[in-house]
């Protein structure tokens, strides 16, 4: 039989092994470039206390394919949160839980507490190193600047690849910028 990789592709939902019944629900939203599994050790710390679901938006074909395509992507933090709370719904929400999301995945967590009803919100809101969901704090694309998505882009692969990818120098453009970044990816050696 041959397997294919979305057939070995990891669950939307991780859940780690579980806490008492009792245990306080936390629910992380997580943005991806870097394994769900690697939440086992937080999970650990929070139990008995607290049980650690993790929906990792990377599972999501249209949010991982944005970063691989040149056009615009095919999903929006609209449609991930909706996705996230239909998830969260079709699970069942408990009365009291928190819910918390990482960077981008800290992004969606609040538009996804945004579209529950009073009676469905978590505890807790928690967002951990991400933009202030506020309109100071947005831009549109056409002011996204070479150096800023050339900067992400390299967290994203030092991320990946478990150690550091050097940004290229302000002001190369983006093409060389790419460039760029493909040589000291290349260069580095992956942990």
């Amino acid at each position: 039989m041959t397997v294919r990789r979305s057939d070995r592709r990891p669950a939307l939902v991780r859940e780690f092994p579980p806490a008492p019944e009792d245990a306080h629900p936390v629910v992380l939203v997580h943005p991806g470039a870097v394994p769900a599994a690697d939440y086992a050790a937080l999970a650990d710390v929070l139990r008995p206390t607290a049980a650690l679901v993790v929906v990792d938006l990377e599972q999501v074909p249209e949010y991982f394919e944005a970063a691989l395509t040149g056009g615009p992507p095919a999903t929006s933090i609209d449609a991930l949160a909706d996705r996230v709370v239909a998830l969260l719904r079709d699970r069942g929400l408990p009365d009291r839980w928190t819910l918390a999301g990482w960077s981008f995945g800290a992004v969606v967590a609040h538009a996804a507490a945004s579209r529950l009803t009073a009676a469905e919100r978590p505890q807790r809101l928690v967002l951990l190193d991400s933009i202030a969901p506020v309109p100071e704090y947005t831009a549109a694309d056409d002011e996204l600047s070479a150096d800023l998505v050339l900067g992400w882009f390299a967290m994203y692969l030092a991320a990946k690849r478990g150690t550091p990818v050097d940004a290229p120098p302000a002001g190369v453009g983006l093409d060389a910028g790419l460039d760029h970044l493909l040589a000291a990816a290349l260069r580095t050696r992956v942990a």
